[in-house]
């Protein structure tokens, strides 16, 4: 969208928040990054670059325990919580909701967000 919106002067580089700034104050959107929507943003992007860009989770804990632990358990890290499926519902709400919100306030279609790819898309009316 944003290159839709700025064409040559959109800032590809830029972080996530500078990027939906630059959108939210384009489309004279006012929404706080407190917000669930955007939080919900923010924290898929965190949980991306940390499948993406991973590093090693250091846990020194000493465990005293009277059975065998469940060894894949153990392994699991921190994000992996966040991977509940009431969690991930949550999250699609909210992108799905703030992207019909920035789409209407650009009016733009979907089709127009495209910006990589041989795809072509074909609206089907009766």
């Amino acid at each position: 969208m944003g290159w839709k919106l700025f064409e040559e002067d959109w800032p590809e580089r830029n972080n996530l928040r500078e990027k939906i700034d630059l959108l939210l104050e384009k489309l004279d959107l006012k929404l706080d990054w407190g917000e669930r929507s955007l939080q919900s943003v923010y924290n898929l992007k965190c949980v991306r670059d940390t499948i993406a860009h991973g590093k090693p989770e250091i846990v020194d804990t000493t465990l005293v325990t009277e059975v065998e632990p469940e060894v894949w358990d153990s392994l699991k890290g921190q994000w992996e919580t966040s991977l509940t499926p009431d969690n991930i519902e949550r999250c699609c709400e909210d992108v799905d909701k703030l992207w019909r919100m920035l789409l209407d306030a650009a009016g733009i279609s979907v089709g127009e967000t495209l910006t990589h790819g041989m795809h072509n898309l074909k609206k089907i009316t009766n």
